[in-house]
This record gives C-alpha cells, structure tokens and sequence, in this order.
C-alpha cells in the first residue's frame, strides 16, 4: 500500500511531491522539490492518520 501527497508549492516555493509506503511499515518511498522539514511533518501526520488513511484506501480500491 503507497500513499502519495501532490503539494502545488513547498517552503522551498517549488512543486513537491511524496510517496509514502504504509506496509510493512511507514518509510518514505521517493519525495521531489520537498523539504527534510516538510517531509519530517508529513511522516509525522501520515504515522497520527494511518489508520484513516487505510481505512479510505481499502474503501477507494474495495479491499
């Protein structure tokens, strides 16, 4: 299971992008134009929702 977070502009003020896996654990799969700050917050708030963000995952691709 990935989860993928697509932001318009980072504090670096360009496009970023990352990937998340969520299994077998939580690890950063790839980012692009984001920083160690943001990507530092955004595990950090992927690890508080992960249950959520399974939950939804499951429901979108009916597992």
């Amino acid at each position: 299971m990935e989860f993928s977070i697509f932001n318009r502009r980072s504090d670096s003020g360009n496009e970023g992008k990352a990937k998340f896996w969520m299994e077998p654990e939580i690890s950063l799969a790839m980012s692009h134009g984001v920083t160690t700050h943001e990507l530092t917050q955004i595990e950090k708030i992927v690890k508080e929702h992960q249950d959520e963000i399974e939950k939804a995952w499951r429901k979108h691709f009916n597992r």
